[in-house]
């Protein structure tokens, strides 16, 4: 054994055990929590020859630089696993500063007697096989303690902290129990829509979602670079009309010959084109489209105003009204100007929805529910838990002990308010009034659960006058059947989509991945291609400006200099009272009046500044109006956020909606569509396909094994091979080839005669009919296709040694082609940031992205799953606005489609495949990520 001398022993003398541990299953190392996690804390496994990677917390070297001790995490657990590495294995310097990310293998080995209280096993490195260097004097967090909010100015770096990793991991650890609630309890999972016409719950303020404002400044910038033409244009273009018109009309009152009348015709047709493109190209105008006065909102990408959902219940409530019990967990949005400790713009709801249930049910299903949570961190993440006893709050683990085994408390709101009105009339101080008929503020709750009770309090049948319209309304008209929780301190396809749903948070938890939620409102374009869904206040805060200025007009320029005047001789009063030495009081009094004129002024100024219209600056929209202070976005995806959180937790996944506002119109493209995006430390292109095929055979055989029912429906119905493509693909290897091979296989069967309407070269993205070939025709299986050319992928995307391709990977499958796309990043700093700048794209923006390669990079891979694609390949069903429960395409919305659409594929179940055709309708944070 060693004894930290600065001598390594051999490693003839260590024991090699047929002790086995956990490998990660899609990168080349373990998991530190698989070692330290073990009852023995990892001492059975010494002798064990193992690769870890992780992130340098502590490194300090002794024995005068002959070897150091690190401490590394990886994300998996709190703890981090101590390693040796003597000086004959690398540069020590290079290793121990804090952020540095290293990929090293070594032996497992019991640390001395004297040092094993602190460590059951540490790591004695024999290789580093990889090191993602970081400038200790640069890097921004340092290893002393800080603040959650300094860690706020540092959201991409922050998960490698301790306290930021622990509520990352029960964040992961609680959505999966919801899931496993609502699924082991027969709820099915319902994606309701983030784009939404209507307000749930009828109060605070809306993010707009729109196109208007780009459409304007693209058409500005136009109008700019090519003016529209004169009256003076289109009068002599009317002329032309006018004389080609008449040439007409002359030829065949004089009965002229048919191919001379055809000509004139021609060149008459020929004009009036030319007339109304010059008429068009007149009648546009810089700004937000108006018509009678109001913003023209039929010009917007859905045709009338479009907002990001406060809620989707009203949306659920359509399935539960169909399937019986459902479920949506999803991110929803307020534009509310809070600064509290409880409110953010963009947050996550759990909302479940069960038919045949009253208030009695729901306050069953809201206590279970919650107590399940609690005892599932007990169950599963106490050593977070146990973090945040010792660092936040020592009543953490106590507080979830006891409502996961206490009865919730229940009374009306009647007797919420008579308990605390009691309480009042013995002396208690509220800073906010009790009384019947208001509601009960956050200090009434915390003494009902906390002082009164202390347990959780379930309040029930409040009165209507303060709840939603949409609650039952009880006998005696007064209340209504609502409930709130309080707690001490803080059909076919539906189906399919459920349990693809729920197999995928499996999978990926299962193999230890963990689940976080990336933000929907960004601010960076994470493919740089395509259009981009806006999301505003700038608009509703212009017309809510107009209408008040028509209601109260600002003050004139006359209003304004009289106002001037008064502050002017108040001013001088002030002056010849101090020049006259007058008392105190009278000075004190003047400058009284003086201020209130000041005041008055510039009240007036402000009103007098405020001007109709989307606010400008120096010629440009002022962006710094808006909610954000900057331009935002819907987010495209989801993967450079979530790569925040692989560079610190090492593999993990995100699940959610994303966006883009193209306008097609085929029947693969939507404009709000789910995408499945995990993201793995330490694992290059070979692990990238392998978790990728792993996953999609995992996701066919649970099709297979837990919705037969509704595939034979599908197979009956809509696609007879659908059962047996899951089957092929569950049992089929993927065929891999490289993009080259690819090209050279479809350039040598049209050599043969086969014909495409794409033309085949290498250089050229492989479109859908080369897909289809490759996976239906020469394989007859999923085809994972790599190393593309650079110059048609995205700019994150690592550069191979040819300097020519990427290693890049889409998974192809029969039906639906492209299903995944995928590749390893690009990790080194100097080539990533010349991809960016090569691609004509700005540094600024992703410079919190740059910081993951300054600091301790690492060789990481991801993919992403288009989830409705996923749906489409199972089902066989044709068109992708059927297998989501809200489509959202371009224009054609409705505020009843919008809002309470139910699926034509639900009604097919009903009536039968017919239905298909004859009842679709068609439908529709800053500086960092």
């Amino acid at each position: 054994m060693a004894a930290n001398d600065g001598t390594p022993p051999p490693l003839s003398t260590l024991t090699i055990t047929d002790k086995t541990v956990t490998q990660s299953a899609f990168s080349q190392r373990v998991p530190i929590k698989s070692i330290l996690s073990r009852p023995d804390g990892g001492a059975g496994l010494a002798g064990q020859i193992i690769k870890v990677g992780g992130w340098v917390k502590k490194g300090r070297e002794q024995g005068k630089g002959t070897f150091a001790f690190i401490e590394l995490n990886d994300g998996s657990c709190p703890a981090n696993l101590q390693l040796m590495i003597y000086s004959d294995v690398g540069e020590l310097s290079d290793y121990t500063p804090t952020g540095t990310s290293l990929h090293v293998e070594g032996v497992l080995q019991m640390p001395p007697a004297d040092k094993q209280g602190k460590q059951s096993i540490e790591l004695r490195v024999v290789r580093v096989l990889e090191c993602g260097k970081c400038d200790a004097g640069k890097y921004p967090l340092p290893k002393t303690k800080l603040t959650l909010e300094f860690l706020r100015d540092y959201v991409h770096l922050r998960p490698r902290t301790n306290t930021i990793s622990a509520i990352a991991r029960i964040r992961n650890e609680l959505a999966y129990a919801t899931h496993t609630f609502f699924h082991d309890n027969g709820f099915l999972y319902v994606h309701t829509p983030i784009i939404t016409t209507s307000d749930c719950e009828g109060a605070g303020e809306m993010f707009q979602v729109t196109t208007l404002i780009n459409d304007a400044e693209k058409l500005e910038k136009e109008l700019i670079k090519n003016p529209p033409p004169s009256q003076e244009d289109v009068d002599v273009a009317k002329n032309v009309v006018k004389d080609k018109g008449e040439i007409v009309a002359k030829l065949k009152a004089d009965k002229a010959g048919k191919p001379a009348i055809t000509a004139a015709v021609v060149e008459l047709n020929k004009a009036k084109e030319s007339l109304s493109k010059l008429e068009e190209r007149f009648n546009q105008k810089p700004g937000i489209p108006k018509k009678d006065g109001k913003i023209d909102y039929g010009q917007d990408f859905f045709a009338r105003q479009a907002f990001l959902t406060v809620s989707g219940q009203l949306q659920v409530e359509t399935y539960a009204c169909a399937l019986s019990s459902v479920y949506t967990f999803g991110p929803t949005f307020r534009a509310e100007h809070s600064h509290t400790s409880r409110h953010l713009a963009e947050f996550w709801m759990v909302e479940p929805e069960i038919a045949f249930a009253d208030i009695e049910d729901d306050m069953k299903c809201a206590e279970a529910y919650v107590r399940f949570l609690c005892q599932w961190l007990l169950d599963n993440c106490l050593d977070d838990m146990e973090f945040m006893v010792k660092n936040f709050d020592e009543n953490a683990i106590k507080r979830l002990q006891m409502v996961a085994s206490t009865n919730f408390v229940r009374l009306s709101y009647t007797e919420a308010v008579a308990i605390l009105e009691e309480v009042v009339a013995k002396g208690h101080k509220f800073e906010n009034h009790v009384e019947w008929g208001v509601d009960l503020a956050s200090e009434h709750e915390k003494y009902l659960t906390e002082i009164k009770f202390k347990s959780p309090v379930i309040v029930y049948n409040y009165p209507k006058g303060i709840k939603a319209f949409y609650m039952k309304l009880n006998e005696d008209k007064k209340t209504v059947a609502a409930m709130d929780v309080l707690v001490p301190k803080i059909s076919a396809i539906a189906r399919i989509r459920n349990e693809l749903a729920y197999a995928t948070h499996t999978f990926f938890h299962d193999n230890g991945f963990l689940y976080v939620h990336t933000p929907i409102v960004t601010t960076s374009d994470c493919e740089g291609a395509g259009e981009m869904f806006q999301v505003t206040t700038l608009i509703n805060d212009a017309e809510k400006l107009e209408k008040e200025l028509i209601k109260n007009p600002p003050p004139s320029q006359e209003d304004v200099d009289v106002a001037k005047n008064v502050v002017k001789d108040k001013g001088e009063i002030v002056a010849k009272l101090k020049a006259d030495k007058a008392g105190k009081p009278a000075i004190t009094a003047a400058v009284v009046e003086l201020n209130k004129a000041k005041e008055s002024l510039s009240k007036l100024e402000e009103r007098f500044n405020q001007k109709p219209g989307i606010p400008k600056k120096d010629g440009k929209i002022d962006y710094g109006q808006d909610f954000f202070a900057r331009q935002a976005f819907l987010t495209v995806s989801g993967q450079l956020q979530v790569e925040t959180y692989a560079c610190a937790l090492s593999s993990v996944y995100t699940f959610g909606p994303t966006f883009r506002a193209e306008h097609s119109h085929t029947s693969r493209h939507l404009a709000e569509f789910w995408m499945v995006e995990p993201e793995i430390a330490f694992a290059d292109i070979e692990d990238d396909m392998k978790c990728a095929e792993a996953y999609v055979r995992f996701l066919c055989q649970w099709l297979l094994d837990n919705c037969l029912d509704d595939m034979e429906f599908m197979v009956k119905n809509f696609d007879e091979n659908a059962i047996k493509r899951l089957q092929m693909v569950a049992s089929t290897n993927f065929v891999r080839l490289s993009y080259t091979e690819a090209v050279a296989i479809l350039e040598e069967v049209v050599a043969k005669g086969h014909k495409f309407e794409n033309h085949v070269e290498w250089g050229v993205d492989l479109a859908s009919e080369h897909e289809k070939y490759l996976t239906e025709i020469k394989f007859k299986s999923p085809v994972i296709v790599y190393n593309y050319p650079k110059g048609i992928k995205a700019f994150y995307m690592k550069l191979n040694e040819d300097k020519k391709t990427v290693a890049a990977m889409d998974v192809l499958v029969p039906k639906v082609g492209e299903l995944i796309g995928g590749s390893q990043r690009e990790e080194n700093y100097e080539v990533i940031k010349e991809r960016i700048l090569d691609m004509g794209l700005p540094l600024e923006p992703y410079e919190w992205y740059l910081d993951l390669r300054r600091y301790g990079t690492v060789k990481h891979s991801g993919f992403g799953l288009g989830f409705e694609r996923m749906i489409l390949f199972a089902t066989g069903i044709d068109n992708i606005r059927d297998v989501i429960p809200f489509p959202r395409i371009e224009v054609k919305v409705n505020s009843a489609i919008m809002t309470i659409q139910t699926s034509s594929v639900i009604a097919a179940t009903v009536a039968g495949p017919a239905t298909m055709s004859a009842s679709y309708t068609a439908t529709f944070i800053p500086g960092y990520p």
